[in-house]
């Protein structure tokens, strides 16, 4: 509690105010600390009430981390999961692939043993087609001599 009294004489006294001025300014400041000042149990109170909104937040963020905490677990599963599918996903392919590999090596086989029999056909085809214009101009030839002959009488 402020002792205007007091205050007001200290002025007074100290020789630098006058008994009015002395009066006056501890009447103001007494009515400028009292209305607008909170004492000891108002800042006691309030830190109390502070101190229980505090807490009721902290509360409140811990749930709220508990919740997202729950939830990236969640995500993590998710994810997971998802990467196992892509894995099963990726060796499905990569059978496939492997499949699809293993028949065109067959196909390509076939192929190179198609054209080699082919080529071997078409070599012995020509073979006898070379063999057979040999016997033609053999023929030709010896009746082209037979024709000399003929002409100059031998």
């Amino acid at each position: 509690m402020f002792d205007t009294l007091k205050f007001a004489r200290t002025l007074r006294d100290g020789g630098q105010f006058t008994p009015e001025q002395s009066e006056r300014l501890s009447d103001a400041l007494s009515e400028a600390m009292s209305g607008e000042m909170a004492s000891r149990n108002d800042l006691e109170a309030a830190g109390s009430k502070l101190e229980r909104k505090i807490d009721g937040l902290r509360d409140e963020l811990a749930a709220v981390e508990a919740k997202l905490e729950r939830k990236i677990d969640d995500l993590r599963g998710d994810l997971a999961a998802v990467e196992a599918k892509l894995d099963r996903k990726i060796d499905d392919l990569r059978g496939d692939l492997a499949a699809v590999e293993a028949k065109l090596d067959r196909k390509t086989d076939d192929l190179r043993d198609d054209l080699d029999r082919n080529t071997k056909d078409l070599r012995a085809d020509l073979r006898n087609e070379i063999r057979g214009m040999e016997a033609k101009f053999e023929a030709a030839k010896a009746d082209t001599l037979k024709w000399i002959v003929g002409i100059i009488g031998f």
